[in-house]
């Protein structure tokens, strides 16, 4: 269960969390739990760069750009979004 405040109301909410993403978060838990002996665990995030540190936006952006040149992909068919919902106008 994920348990999260909204920004702006500070409603409590939780989430449920099942399936295979369960699973990713479970099995991140236990990868990072095991390498920090071995270095330092920056961030408990799912993605993270090649050294453990969150990856921030435009990383990705930068990283799915260089994934859509290497496959050959036109830009106008393959597009990085942010798909997160839009306030409403007042």
């Amino acid at each position: 269960m994920l348990c999260q405040r909204q920004g702006e109301t500070k409603e409590k909410l939780r989430i449920v969390i099942e399936s295979l993403l369960a699973g990713l978060i479970l099995e991140n838990r236990a990868y990072k739990k095991a390498i920090e002996s071995e270095r330092k665990v920056y961030a408990m995030v799912l993605l993270v760069n090649e050294v453990g540190k969150p990856l921030k936006k435009a990383m990705l952006r930068d990283r799915f750009y260089d994934a859509r040149e290497a496959a050959a992909l036109p830009k106008v068919d393959f597009q990085f979004r942010d798909m997160r919902r839009r306030p409403q106008p007042k």
